[in-house]
């Protein structure tokens, strides 16, 4: 892999659901293309999802351009921290860093994502853009689905 590393983009959103809550549906492989913007459907999974090594295979994209790739538990710290790598094909592969912090009776929601190779690390300004409006669409996702969950 052609590592490149462009400057990363971090969003937040407050769930109103404790950490326990959020960790759930981040747990919850199937539950992944209801919050990842761009994600269309979630193939497979490995059983121990999200255990570090472990994988969810995807679709992501628009109507007929879908591209089939996958994403990997790097660490896990339930219910703190979930680190993935994305494959996003051609776009690009991501490091994407996920903390949950508690707050009164919910939760901030930290998505840290850092372009490692592709389109988004070769354009970084472009990629930013993207990056950040699709990410922050995703934590708002995210913090809906937790609060409807619990």
């Amino acid at each position: 892999m052609d590592v490149i590393r462009a400057p990363g983009v971090e969003v937040r959103a407050r769930a109103p659901a404790p950490p326990t809550e959020v960790w759930r549906v981040l747990a919850d492989p199937w539950s992944w293309s209801r919050w990842v913007s761009g994600s269309r459907r979630i193939r497979d999974a490995d059983p121990d999802w999200p255990a570090p090594g472990s994988r969810l295979f995807h679709r992501w994209g628009p109507g007929p351009l879908q591209v089939r790739d996958h994403t990997t538990v790097s660490a896990a710290e339930p219910p703190n921290q979930l680190v993935v790598e994305a494959r996003a094909r051609p776009w690009g592969d991501v490091r994407a860093e996920i903390r949950l912090t508690a707050d009164g009776s919910g939760t901030v929601v930290s998505l840290r994502e850092d372009a490692v190779s592709g389109l988004v690390a070769r354009l970084p300004r472009l990629g930013q853009i993207v990056q950040r409006r699709r990410n922050q669409r995703s934590v708002d996702n995210l913090a809906a689905l937790a609060a409807k969950r619990s």
